[in-house]
C-alpha cells in the first residue's frame, strides 16, 4: 500500500512539540511507503519550497501583531525529512477554517499522488499509536472513500483527561485522495467552513449543510490518538475536572509534559489569552 501524508501547521505551538509530531510523520512516511507532504507557514525543514502567493489569495497576513510577529522571529524547527518529502512554505498566513482547508488542498495538488490513493491528516499537535496509518487506511483499501479513527485521548499541561463528550476531529481522518480534495475544494469555493470535518451520515445531528455529510465510510477502533492541548488550539480548550499522570498507550505524562516547554510560546500565550476558542465545560470519563 502507498499513498499521502499531509501535515500541516501554522507554526503556532511549541517548538519541542512540533519537532516531535513532524518525526513522526517522516518515520510514518518511511515505515509504509507513503509521500509526506508538509505545509508550514513558516520552513520546518532543511530543504524547502516557498510557494507563490498567489495560491493563497485573501489568506496572507501582512501585518501581524508584535507578540505574534516575536514569536515567528524566534521560530526555528529544522526536521530532516525522507526523500519522498517536501515541506511547501506558505508564509504567515490569517489563523482560520479557510487557511487551514487552503493549506491542505494545496498540499494534495502539489503531491501528483495518483487521486486514487488514500490522504492521511497528520496533525501538528496530535501523536499516533504505532500502526495508525495501516489501521486508518483499511476502509479506503477496501472501498470506502473516508475513514475515520474513532478513539482519543487529551493532554494538556496538567495531564491527560478524556471528556464524556465524543469529538471528530480532522487529525483522525483518511480519505481517497479524489474525495477529500474534491469536497474541501468545494466547501472553499461555497465559503462552508463553519464544519471543516466531513460528518459521517449516522452521526449527524441537523446543523450541517448537505454538501457537509458523506456516506460512503469506515470507523476504525484502536489505540487512541493522543490529541495534545497547547493553548492556542483550533477546537479550544476542554475544560475536565479531571487529569491522570499515566496513559496505558502513551506511558508516564512526562514524557508529553516535556514537549511543551518553549517559554517564548509561553510568552506570546500571555499576550493573547483569547487566542484559544471554543470554550466549554465537560465532566470527564472514568471509563478509559
Amino acid at each position: 500500500m502507498n499513498g499521502l501524508i499531509v501535515f500541516y501547521t501554522n507554526c503556532l505551538l511549541p517548538k519541542p512539540l512540533l519537532r516531535k509530531t513532524l518525526e513522526s510523520a517522516a518515520v510514518a512516511a518511511s515505515g509504509s511507503g507513503f509521500s509526506l507532504v508538509v505545509s508550514s507557514h513558516l520552513p520546518v525543514s532543511r530543504n524547502y519550497v516557498r510557494c507563490s502567493m498567489d495560491e493563497f489569495d485573501g489568506l496572507v497576513n501582512e501585518n501581524p501583531e508584535s507578540s505574534l510577529a516575536a514569536f515567528m522571529d524566534s521560530f526555528d524547527v529544522s526536521v530532516d525529512l525522507p526523500e519522498n518529502a517536501v515541506n511547501f512554505v506558505t508564509g504567515l498566513l490569517n489563523y482560520s477554517p479557510e487557511t487551514i482547508l487552503t493549506q491542505i488542498t494545496h498540499a494534495i495538488k502539489m503531491s501528483h499522488v495518483d487521486s486514487d490513493k488514500p490522504v492521511v491528516l497528520w496533525e501538528h499537535d496530535v501523536m499516533y499509536p504505532d500502526g495508525y496509518i495501516g489501521k486508518v487506511c483499511a476502509p479506503i483499501v477496501e472501498g470506502c472513500d473516508y475513514s475515520l479513527y474513532y478513539d482519543h485521548v487529551f493532554a494538556d499541561c496538567d495531564g491527560f483527561y478524556k471528556p464524556s463528550m465524543h469529538f471528530w476531529h480532522l487529525s483522525r481522518y483518511a480519505a481517497r485522495i479524489s474525495s477529500l480534495y474534491g469536497h474541501f475544494y468545494a466547501k472553499i469555493g461555497l465559503g462552508s467552513t463553519g464544519i471543516l470535518e466531513p460528518v459521517p451520515a449516522e452521526f449527524a445531528n441537523g446543523d450541517e449543510r448537505p454538501g457537509d455529510i458523506v456516506h460512503n465510510y469506515g470507523v476504525v477502533h484502536g489505540a487512541p490518538v493522543l490529541d495534545i492541548k497547547h493553548g492556542a488550539n483550533a477546537s479550544g480548550q476542554i475544560l475536565v475536572d479531571g487529569r491522570s499522570v499515566y496513559n496505558a498507550v502513551w506511558g508516564d505524562f512526562s514524557r508529553i509534559g516535556c514537549l511543551l516547554a518553549d517559554p517564548e510560546y509561553d510568552k506570546f500565550l500571555k499576550s493573547r489569552p483569547d487566542i484559544g476558542y471554543g470554550l466549554f465545560t465537560c465532566k470527564s470519563s472514568d471509563d478509559w
